[in-house]
């Protein structure tokens, strides 16, 4: 607690009393058996019930705090890298503050809950992780219309780019999971200077190599402003995936998505064959559901040949 004794000291916004009762928390969290709540955390230390809830309404710098540990405790000789995630928390209730629907890694699905989003600076070297930067994810849900525009990985990004000029000059690697591979995340990745390490997941739909910009079909669609009809990650909102999952689609979602599924199909395909070189045509006809689709728009039956 040495370390830890020291930085509070160097925090000049901090008064003593909160700077006594911080490095007493530490100490008892460290120490505690089960819940952290306030009535546990009274049975461990010598502050009332009353007063840890009011201590805990007191602002504090924990990104500021977080950078001074990560200086005196970090090697300048190791290599380092950054990383962002997010964790999940099986949660229920009506009052629970961030209360929504996130991915559960644990179920491979969306779930009630809640989550937790964490930038980190990992000591490769030593094979060690700090925090950097801890925020709860907003669930954006039962919001209004210009609040559901700003989706949840805008909200990664922003807090990645709030907390870029704490990481460690030597810091040139960014590494994050498969969900962050999206385009608006990995621009942002590159706007900060850093390079992306992350992969793509087993049903990504990738028509080419990755030369700069990903060339996969529903996320370029979407780039340009022309999202697939009946897209619920890369269509009006990547929130209705996770509704979707739980079969909890309003009305309202599915006069937005005009399809069930994605108005994406092969309908005809031109090619060499590997061995005679000779010209192939393959053709599918558009299945029931969108040619019917087809014909409510634009007023002509589909394509036949």
């Amino acid at each position: 607690m040495t370390i830890v004794h020291d930085i509070l000291q160097q925090m000049p916004a901090l008064g003593q009393p909160q700077r006594k009762f911080l490095a007493t928390l530490f100490v008892t969290i460290l120490v505690l058996r089960g819940r952290v709540n306030f009535r546990n955390l009274s049975r461990y230390c010598d502050y009332a019930e009353r007063t840890i809830a009011r201590q805990f309404r007191e602002p504090f710098d924990w990104p500021d705090f977080h950078q001074r540990v990560l200086m005196m405790a970090l090697d300048p000789r190791s290599e380092l890298v950054s990383a962002h995630d997010a964790s999940f928390i099986p949660k229920s209730g009506k009052q629970t503050f961030g209360l929504g629907h996130f991915f559960n890694g644990c179920a491979s699905r969306a779930e009630r809950g809640l989550e937790m989003s964490t930038l980190a600076v990992v000591d490769v070297t030593r094979r060690c992780a700090l925090t950097l930067a801890a925020a709860q994810t907003p669930p954006g849900e039962d919001t209004t219309k210009a609040e559901q525009d700003e989706t949840r990985v805008d909200f990664y990004k922003q807090q990645l780019r709030a907390h870029r000029h704490r990481l460690p000059p030597s810091v040139t690697y960014h590494c994050v999971d498969g969900y962050y591979a999206k385009k608006k995340y990995i621009d942002e990745v590159v706007r900060l200077d850093l390079h992306a390490i992350t992969k793509l997941r087993s049903d990504a739909d990738c028509c080419f190599l990755y030369t700069g910009r990903q060339h996969q079909i529903r996320l370029h669609l979407a780039a340009s402003g022309c999202p697939v009809v009946g897209d619920k990650l890369y269509g009006p909102d990547d929130r209705l995936l996770a509704r979707g999952a739980d079969g909890e689609l309003t009305d309202d979602d599915r006069r937005r998505l005009e399809l069930p599924r994605h108005a994406l199909h092969a309908w005809r395909y031109r090619l060499e064959h590997a061995i005679t070189g000779e010209p192939l045509e393959l053709v599918s006809p558009f299945p029931t559901d969108l040619a019917s689709f087809w014909q409510s728009v634009s007023g002509f039956q589909p394509p036949t040949a």
